[in-house]
């Protein structure tokens, strides 16, 4: 049987102006930091927002296939 080892790192993100910084500290591999652009519309960062948090759908919208099929529809546009 095969084992993985995993080793853990801290990522903090921060604001930049109006674009982000990634930060990644007590990594194996050493520290760096990239700032960035959200990849998402301001109605789509509220919307995930809802869905992080499990945050119900407003009352009169349609039904869909749920929380984690929106999570992943957002998630594979990012690949």
């Amino acid at each position: 049987m095969t084992t993985t080892d995993y080793r853990n790192f801290d990522l903090l993100i921060a604001r930049a102006g109006e674009r982000y910084r990634a930060f990644v500290v007590d990594a194996p591999a050493g520290e760096a930091s990239v700032v960035f652009d959200l990849p998402f519309a301001p109605d789509e960062i509220t919307r995930l927002g809802s869905l992080v948090r499990g945050a119900s759908r407003r009352p009169g919208a349609a039904e869909d296939a749920g929380p984690a099929a929106n999570l992943a529809d957002l998630g594979r546009r990012q690949t």
